[in-house]
């Protein structure tokens, strides 16, 4: 029998993450190692200043969550969701929109 391996859930988070970001020219910081967290900030050129956008956990393999703080990540977020959806098989992802 032949096995092909697949990409963990992990890294097929991580490509979703990168290529939404990158599609809509925003800044994708990851931190943790087990856990991570994917922060999404949107950078003024000018002054460089950074700007949370959204944020979404590695648990969003299960839950789908996605946490939005700016209305202006509303299109990036429902992407996310969208992909998180078709790639985890999730019924429905959740958008929250928290206070920063």
């Amino acid at each position: 029998m032949v096995r092909t391996q697949e990409p963990s859930d992990a890294e097929r988070l991580d490509r979703i993450m990168a290529e939404t970001t990158e599609r809509h020219a925003l800044k994708l910081v990851v931190t943790g190692w087990a856990r991570k967290t994917y922060d999404v900030f949107r950078v003024d050129p000018e002054s460089r200043l950074t700007v949370l956008l959204l944020r979404v956990e590695s648990f969003a393999t299960q839950s789908g969550e996605v946490q939005v703080f700016e209305e202006s990540a509303m299109t990036a977020a429902q992407d996310i969701a969208i992909e998180l959806e078709k790639a985890f098989g999730l019924e429905d992802a959740i958008i929250v929109r928290k206070d920063p």
